[in-house]
């Protein structure tokens, strides 16, 4: 069945959202190696980063359009009073192909004084689909991956590990990724090179699929990205914590299908 047939949300969910770009400033601390392997590890101090604000985006029913200077969401965010739904920091790791986060500003707190280190993605297993977050226990999806999902979304080190005692009977079914807003946006944005982001928002992101690309991915040396997600203040806009929640967590459907 086409994905977009088992995507259904309530008509008007949408939620407003800016991906900035984001490297490391080694002149504000030394570039960092974790041990043993010596694998490129992001910064930690909160001033050691280079940023550039992205544009602001709108999710509505599935679908992603800029939002003009004349939108109540932009006038709200000129005004500070986007109310902000969360915020996940994330970069990109090429040696061990992963895709490092937290789920905070990264240019709002000092990890080093709060014992905060930069984790992999990990998942949590909501039926058929593989919920994508950040402190969960499970390293890999929970069924083979799609060729629409990996590798262009997903990195291949997420995929589906077959255990022993599952061997004879046969692969679990991939319903598709849902999981943290951010964390959807970001895989996104790292699917393509940077220059492309808005085009790939734009054109890529369908109701309950990904429509694939022939780019190749940007998951590049240090790059990095802070995706923060508003509730929308538009007046017919359906927004709400609860609304996202359940998106999030896969109740409409997969926010990519298979």
């Amino acid at each position: 069945m086409d994905p977009e047939q088992l995507f259904v949300v309530p008509t008007g969910l949408s939620f407003v959202f800016r991906i900035d770009p984001l490297a490391p400033d080694y002149s504000r601390q030394p570039k960092r190696a974790y041990p043993p392997q010596g694998y490129w590890g992001p910064p930690t101090l909160p001033n050691a980063y280079a940023r550039t604000t992205g544009n602001l985006h709108r999710w509505r029913d599935g679908f992603v359009t800029p939002i003009l200077h004349t939108d109540p969401a932009y006038i709200s965010y000129t005004q500070a009073t986007l109310e902000l739904y969360s915020v996940m920091s994330l970069f990109a790791q090429v040696q061990t192909n992963n895709i490092l986060g937290i789920e905070r500003d990264c240019m709002q707190i000092n990890m080093d004084r709060w014992g905060i280190d930069w984790t992999p993605l990990s998942f949590r297993h909501v039926g058929g689909m593989s919920s994508v977050e950040l402190y969960e226990n499970n390293a890999h999806l929970s069924a083979p991956a799609t060729p629409n999902l990996m590798p262009q979304l997903l990195p291949e080190v997420y995929n589906y590990y077959q255990c022993s005692q599952d061997v004879g009977l046969g692969p679990p079914l991939q319903e598709g990724l849902c999981g943290k807003l951010s964390l959807l946006l970001a895989l996104a944005a790292f699917s393509g090179p940077p220059e492309m982001l808005d085009s790939i928002l734009t054109g890529c992101l369908r109701p309950g699929r990904w429509n694939s690309h022939s780019l190749h991915h940007g998951r590049t040396p240090e790059r990095g990205l802070i995706v923060s997600v508003y509730l929308d203040p538009s007046p017919n806009a359906l927004s709400t914590v609860t609304l996202l929640k359940g998106l999030e967590e896969g109740e409409f459907g997969a926010f990519y299908g298979p």
